[in-house]
């Protein structure tokens, strides 16, 4: 038998000063009341490079009353449930403690493809907001100080009731880092936003999050095999012309992307190390053990194709074959090592084939090569 043993690997600032001076006025502020907001927020992660948070929400108002501060200067940010992490699970009454603290949301993303799901922890924390000489004894409008989101309290600044609060919600690196894949990854976030006084809800905020994931852990999937070296056999059959052999060979293959099949591209490049001047560039050799040199007496040469979606590709030695995202086609979930759940891969077969040649020609002997399939990704993330 003719065998081939085939190998996988994975793979200015400009500064521009502007000077000037501007006149600063006196401006009147109108009151503010709560509204509901409906918004996405995005984010591409690599998970070698982790940003150090994402924010969901940038000490967002709600509302403030400037002859009347109780109404939303007491104002808290609450969940429908304290267990429940669908669309994030936090504190469902309101309290007065006045202690400096963060609070935490449960919420539960999803993997589009696999609908793998894991549970992150959000820090959220409330931020009292003042105008005028509610706002003079910490020189801006927000207080320093973090407290839970279902604190009532707000300090006062020389007998003056701050008439308003911010909100502040983001993911932390540590959490990010515990996304098991790659892939996209969606949480639906709701905030009930209550008044202080009376206390009753005044708005619903609702917040799609979507966390594009590369895990950069791209590697071909082998499902015949157990290692990323298998071997092969050329198939060679007679035709039963003149002694003639041919045949063809199939490898099934799993492409993950590290990005739950979202990439851009895929690439493969295929070659088999060796020189030959006598060959089209579009074929691939085998040489008889043992052989003293490569003429085609001591040779066998044969051509490689990837066939995904219906498509078939022919392979050029050492160069590139880029599969684009609109034809990725159909994916299969498949455990990985060094990734604790299923991952969607990019179904693809690599076939081997051999043109009809007469035995007559070919020295008698066992022939054997090696194939290095390189694979690449772009993702599209930084």
């Amino acid at each position: 038998m003719h065998f081939l043993t085939l190998s996988s690997r994975i793979y200015k600032w400009v500064g521009i000063i502007i000077c000037g001076t501007m006149l600063i006025t006196p401006v009147a502020h109108a009151d503010q009341e709560a509204s509901d907001i409906n918004k996405i927020v995005t984010a591409a992660v690599s998970k070698q490079k982790l940003p150090s948070k994402i924010d969901i929400f940038v000490r967002e108002i709600a509302g403030w009353k400037v002859d009347d501060a109780r109404r939303w200067g007491y104002g808290t940010y609450l969940c429908d449930s304290s267990t429940d992490p669908q669309h994030g699970a936090c504190e469902t009454s309101a309290k007065y403690s006045g202690g400096e603290a963060e609070s935490e949301i449960v919420l539960t993303f999803t993997e589009r493809k696999t609908k793998n799901s894991v549970n992150l922890k959000l820090i959220a924390y409330r931020q009292p907001y003042g105008r005028g000489e509610a706002a003079r004894c910490t020189g801006g409008y927000f207080t320093h100080e973090h407290y839970a989101i279902n604190d009532k309290f707000s300090p006062n600044c020389g007998g003056y009731l701050r008439q308003g609060s911010g909100l502040s919600v983001y993911i932390s690196a540590d959490q990010l880092a515990l996304l098991p894949s790659g892939g996209i990854w969606e949480a639906d976030l709701k905030i009930n936003v209550m008044q202080g006084e009376p206390f009753q809800k005044a708005a619903e905020w609702r917040v799609n999050i979507q966390l594009n994931i590369d895990d950069n852990a791209a590697q071909l999937y082998f499902p015949a095999f157990h290692t990323a070296t298998p071997r092969m056999a050329l198939n060679l059959r007679d035709t039963g012309k003149n002694m003639a052999g041919a045949g063809h060979s199939y490898l099934d293959m799993c492409m993950y992307d590290g990005y739950g099949a979202n990439s851009q591209s895929l690439q493969l490049t295929l070659s088999d190390g060796v020189m030959l001047p006598d060959r089209s560039s579009t074929d691939f050799t085998i040489i008889k053990q043992g052989a003293l040199n490569t003429d085609k007496s001591q040779r066998i040469d044969f051509q490689a194709f990837v066939e995904w979606n219906g498509m078939t590709r022919q392979f050029t030695n050492q160069s590139a074959l880029v599969i684009p995202r609109n034809d990725y086609g159909d994916y299969r979930l498949v455990m990985l090592p060094g990734i604790n759940v299923p991952v969607a891969c990019t179904l693809g077969r690599l076939r081997l084939s051999t043109p009809a040649f007469d035995h007559a020609t070919k020295a008698a002997g066992q022939y054997s090569g090696t194939l290095r399939l390189e694979f690449k990704v772009e993702t599209g993330i930084p």
